[in-house]
């Protein structure tokens, strides 16, 4: 008979596997106010408002989505050299490639 898995066990485990991805949640939304309250602060330094402020949020976002697309292709492609199937390089389901 397989072991079971105690339901405090088992949610533990969950709560460590989507806190990695929370992580990421919260660096993209960090990295936008990052951005937000330097562009007011440069605005209110230059008078310029609410001109460096906007820039400020959409070079934020455009940062944090990098950042974000990056992380994952990486942890993407880490889990599928481990040997998760569909994910990534060197899963079972690609094609093999031309040499």
């Amino acid at each position: 008979m397989p072991d079971k898995e105690s339901p405090t066990r088992k949610a533990v485990r969950t709560y460590a596997q989507a806190s990695e991805y929370l992580g990421l949640g919260f660096q993209f939304a960090a990295t936008i106010l990052v951005f937000l309250f330097v562009g007011h602060w440069l605005d209110a330094r230059f008078g310029t408002h609410p001109v460096l402020l906007v820039v400020g949020v959409f070079g934020g976002g455009a940062a944090g989505f990098i950042t974000l697309y990056r992380d994952l292709v990486h942890r993407t492609g880490r889990r599928g050299r481990q040997g998760i199937r569909g994910c990534g390089r060197g899963s079972e389901s690609e094609p093999p490639s031309p040499s």
